[in-house]
Order: C-alpha cells, then structure tokens, then sequence
C-alpha cells in the first residue's frame, strides 16, 4: 500500500484540475457573460466544497479528491466533445432557446462519454486514495 497523499499535494491538484477546467470550458463561451461564468465555476465550487468540509466535518482530503475527480472529469468530457458541444452553443447563439427540448435533442454519446470520464476519474481518485471515498463520506 502507498503512503497517503499529503493534504498539500490535493490542494495542488485541486488546482491544477480548476485551471483544466477553465481551459476545457473557456474557448466554448460565445460572449463576455458566459466567459465570466467559466471564471465563476471553479470559485463556486471549491467555495461547495470548503463548506461542505466545515459544515459536515468531513475528511478534508477526501473531500478534495473528490473535486478532483468531479473537475477532470467534466474536463475531460468536455474536452472529448468540443466540436458537438461548440456547435450546440453555436446554434444556441444563433436560434435562441429551443421551446421543444426534442426539436433537437442533446447528442446521447456526449453525455455517455461524460458519464464514463467522470466514473474514471473517480475510479483513479479512489485508486490513489487507496480507501472506500464514499465511506468516509457516510454519516
């Protein structure tokens, strides 16, 4: 069995994993507001998770691997897909909001591939962790 990873080296990951988040995200924002809420995402949820962490009491280095793990993964997903999702955005831009959501239907395979890189990226975290995450995280 490794050693722990030190709370430390989380909180670099952490980041590391919000600065690929806003790269993932930041060339798909059409306009200066939806650039402003890549930006805003990881401050939102790195607020979540602190506050999650005083308020709940849990272990502050699972609870950081688990923003990790969540943040790569929708990096990853969104990276995988820049050319549907830019599209998608695109087409949002130029036709407004669509009023029947089945007029033209979110591609299925995009939000498989999602699926399956946020499960990995828990799966990794976990590996690394070395533990059961989701039992330090049960009351």
């Amino acid at each position: 069995m490794y050693p722990p990873i030190p709370t430390a080296a989380w909180w670099v990951l952490a980041f590391a994993s919000c600065a690929a988040l806003v790269a993932a995200f930041l060339p798909l924002a059409s306009g200066p507001a939806q650039r402003a809420r890549v930006w805003l995402m990881p401050t939102v949820m790195t607020v979540v998770a602190v506050a999650f962490t005083l308020v709940r009491g849990h272990d502050l280095d699972a609870v950081l691997s688990l923003f990790v793990a969540a943040s790569m993964g929708l990096a990853l997903s969104t990276v995988g897909n820049r050319k549907v999702l830019k599209k998608i955005n695109r087409d949002k831009v130029l036709y407004g909001e669509l009023t029947d959501p089945m007029e033209r239907p979110f591609p299925m395979r995009v939000v498989y591939q999602a699926i399956g890189a946020i499960v990995l990226m828990f799966v990794v975290t976990g590996w690394l962790r070395g533990v059961n995450m989701v039992a330090g995280l049960v009351p």
